[in-house]
């Protein structure tokens, strides 16, 4: 009787699994081939936040504006809408869209301090003037950034890969999982580097490098620095 609940039961999550696929199937939209433009008229805001696999490009101006460029029947299903002081950029309802043409989505900006990406899509920005910047990205997704800052919070959770150029003056990068952090090109004076996981961080640092690694993550830095390390695991600092 036991053996047959266990059958049961493994046959019950199986059907709810296949249901659950099926369900996910019908609930994308597949774009019609007509490719649009709609300007999306928005309050003011600091931040940014994509949710999805769109690709978001940021251009800091004098204006905020936000231009939406998709297949015309996903238009609808496309969500931008501002919450405290971010502009967050997700679908209606979690819909998935099957698209024929990238959605593209430029957002223009006096003022940003933060950016987050949760998924597989790909966030820019170039040539940011900002006091502080926080940038975090959760999933597989890319993070491309050209800034001067004072202050840098740069964070990965997952596999995805962080890109950064310009300079800072403190930076705190951190890592957890197997993601990377390419800034070999971004001018820092004093850098905190953490990595939890298998990670990698290319890094260019001037002045002092607190290095801390817990796992088999890499450090790769250049330049001439002070530096401190903590390591629990496998992981490496090495010079380049």
């Amino acid at each position: 009787m036991k053996i047959k609940n266990q059958l049961l039961t493994i046959i019950l999550i199986t059907a709810s699994l296949s249901l659950t696929s099926c369900l996910d199937l019908i609930n994308c939209i597949d774009g019609n081939n007509h490719l649009t433009t709609e300007n999306r008229n928005l309050p003011s805001f600091t931040g940014v936040i994509s949710r999805g696999s769109f690709e978001v490009r940021i251009i800091q101006g004098t204006t905020n504006e936000v231009v939406v460029e998709a297949e015309s029947n996903l238009q609808n299903y496309i969500k931008t809408r501002v919450s405290g002081n971010n502009l967050i950029i997700d679908t209606y309802n979690n819909r998935c869209l099957n698209v024929n043409y990238p959605i593209i989505i430029t957002v223009t900006t006096d003022d940003l301090n933060k950016l987050e990406l949760d998924g597989s899509g790909i966030v820019s920005c170039d040539e940011v003037q900002t006091t502080e910047m926080d940038v975090n990205l959760s999933g597989s997704g890319s993070i491309y950034l050209n800034m001067n800052v004072n202050d840098l919070y740069a964070s990965i959770s997952g596999s995805g890969s962080i890109n950064m150029e310009g300079t800072t003056i403190n930076s705190k990068l951190s890592i957890s999982g197997s993601g990377d952090i390419h800034a070999q090109d971004l001018i820092q004076n004093h850098c905190m580097a953490n990595i939890s996981g298998s990670g990698k961080m290319y890094i260019y640092v001037s002045e002092t490098l607190d290095a801390r690694i817990s796992g088999s993550g890499t450090v790769y830095y250049d330049g001439n620095p002070s530096i401190t390390t903590h390591i629990s695991g496998s992981g490496k600092v090495r010079h380049i």
